[in-house]
């Protein structure tokens, strides 16, 4: 009987820590998404969250420690999401085993995938800014692994190598593209006279960037 409260409450405890531990990330990611790193203090993460300032350092470290997690949480979520939606068990280094045709299948495909993440909302607009903020910040996305993986693909496709300077600067203008909506997102809904956008919306704009893909593809000979 006495074994049996003890379980329970070391059970209780650990689904305790569990949500302060979320907590606390839920309220720095938005604060570090509104402020940055350098403008979101460790105090008033804790006053947002309802928590002693002390549990940051229990729970994490510090704040360094906290938006690592933060960030390492982001790329976790999309390299997850990749794997499963594409059917990855790990993922793809080369594309020289496929066809041309396959390549530009598998280049919809992956097209379709970064779509439906961004705009099924399976990241929040707090996160998008941090998405964002560290590009802009480090120079590095945070999902440089499906920015590796797009630029190699598309590189196969155009038979140009990864590093030419037309792959990156085309890879850059599609996944722009695809990004767009979600980085104007306010201002785009200010003009529609919207607060969210609706599943039509989102079929609609996923219409409009496949139809430039292609395009582009057109225009370089590759479709």
């Amino acid at each position: 009987m006495f074994s049996d409260r003890i379980g329970v409450n070391v059970v209780n405890k650990k689904e305790i820590n569990q949500k302060t531990e979320q907590k606390i990330i839920e309220v720095a990611t938005e604060m570090f998404a509104k402020k940055g790193f350098e403008g979101t203090g460790i105090r008033e993460i804790c006053k947002g969250a309802e928590v002693n300032t002390c549990l940051v350092s229990y729970y994490f470290g510090g704040k360094k420690e906290l938006y690592e997690k933060i960030v390492a949480n982001i790329v976790e979520k999309v390299i997850n999401y990749m794997k499963s939606s594409m059917g990855f068990n790990e993922i793809p280094t080369s594309f020289d085993h496929l066809t041309k045709q396959e390549r530009i299948d598998f280049l919809f495909k992956a097209m379709n995938f970064i779509l439906d993440y961004f705009y099924s909302y399976k990241i929040s607009d707090s996160e998008i800014m941090i998405f964002f903020r560290e590009q802009i910040t480090s120079g590095t996305p945070l999902n440089a692994i499906g920015y590796n993986i797009f630029r190699k693909l598309l590189a196969s496709i155009l038979e140009k190598d990864e590093n030419d300077k037309e792959v990156i600067f085309r890879c850059i203008t599609i996944v722009g593209a695809i990004h767009s909506a979600r980085v104007f997102k306010q201002f785009s809904l200010n003009m529609m006279g919207q607060e969210q956008y609706s599943h039509e919306d989102t079929l609609l704009f996923k219409d409009i960037v496949i139809s430039q893909i292609k395009a582009i593809l057109k225009d370089i000979g590759a479709l």
